[in-house]
């Protein structure tokens, strides 16, 4: 969970009444960004597959059993939904493939300007939460 800006314009080109919207994220960048992606390479710890075996289902005796932060080929990785992930190197609000969809639902009503929003994930689905509105 982090906090980014989201910038809500008017569309310039908008011919509509009441006109779109155009909306813009501000990114506070790493550490505060802390988007995941699924890691496609092997997680093979002495002789032992982490792909099939996750943190919560693996035997006693697995290096990762119980952790959900482990380091394979000199990588930390998070276990998520999708299995051992790794930081993004992007910003994972700005560039979900649904962002304008939520944006514009989180901010219908309101007047063009800056919202703080939190996002909260689950597994792939992102919400984003208002936080408080900052002046224009």
């Amino acid at each position: 969970m982090s906090t980014h800006i989201v910038i809500k314009k008017v569309d310039p080109e908008a011919v509509e009444v009441p006109p779109g919207y155009l909306y813009e994220v501000e990114c506070p960048g790493r550490p505060d960004c802390d988007g995941q992606v699924e890691c496609d390479e092997s997680h093979v710890v002495n002789g032992r597959d982490a792909d099939d075996e996750g943190p919560d289902d693996c035997s006693p005796d697995a290096p990762w059993e119980g952790m959900d932060e482990f380091e394979f080929h000199g990588v930390m990785h998070r276990w998520l939904w999708c299995g051992w992930s790794v930081p993004y190197d992007g910003c994972a609000v700005k560039e979900h493939p649904y962002f304008a969809d939520v944006v514009a639902d989180q901010l219908a009503g309101l007047p063009p300007g800056r919202y703080p929003v939190r996002d909260y994930w689950d597994e792939d689905l992102m919400e984003l939460r208002l936080v408080e509105e900052v002046q224009s």
